[in-house]
């Protein structure tokens, strides 16, 4: 078995990576063979500067999708979950939604879902989200976007995790989350609880 990790935060070491991190090395040793990509790491940017080429096959003039013009990691990454039987993400609150990064990620999407593998709803996914009320002036947005994302991606939802940041002394912004004994049993636990659910 396989799983794909995407630390989808815009600081590279921050809570979502010691979060990841910490779960990785519970899976490695349940014997699951793991990759985390951190999008600190990669050049992700979103749909700009293009004619629609993704959408090419609407056009009689084309009939065909064309090659999405932006050259960075998305493309990369997306078919890397691919290859994953658990893809697991995480996903902290800026200002009340997902951070521009992931924004990007899931957006470009459309330039690659014809592609997709026909198999993925064999497949699995989850999620944990740094998610607050607090600090969130348009509302709390993260949680049903990445619900909403988790749905569409075709995979069986077997996890998924929210962490009210400022229920813990250091707050959503600094480092450290994961010194909390009550955070690391509930990441323990939904490790447990999802491969449960897929018999690992």
């Amino acid at each position: 078995m396989k799983a794909i990790i995407l630390v989808c935060s815009a600081r590279r070491y921050g809570n979502c990576y010691d979060f990841a991190r910490f779960m990785q090395g519970k899976m490695v040793e349940r014997g699951v063979e793991t990759e985390l990509v951190n999008f600190c790491d990669h050049e992700i940017q979103p749909c700009h500067r293009c004619n629609y080429e993704c959408l090419a096959h609407l056009d009689p003039s084309i009939g065909h999708d064309l090659p999405c013009p932006i050259k960075d990691d998305v493309a990369m990454i997306w078919k890397l979950t691919w290859s994953a039987d658990l893809l697991l993400m995480f996903v902290p609150n800026y200002g009340g939604s997902p951070p521009a990064l992931w924004l990007s990620f899931v957006q470009r999407y459309q330039s690659l879902w014809r592609q997709e593998p026909k198999d993925l709803s064999e497949k699995f996914s989850g999620a944990v989200v740094l998610s607050s009320p607090e600090g969130a002036p348009s509302g709390e947005l993260t949680v049903p976007e990445v619900i909403k994302e988790l749905i569409s991606e075709g995979r069986k939802v077997i996890g998924f995790e929210v962490v009210n940041t400022h229920a813990y002394e250091l707050g959503n912004v600094w480092k450290g989350l994961i010194e909390h004994d009550e955070i690391r049993q509930r990441l323990s636990w939904l490790v447990d609880q999802m491969l449960e659910k897929i018999k690992v």
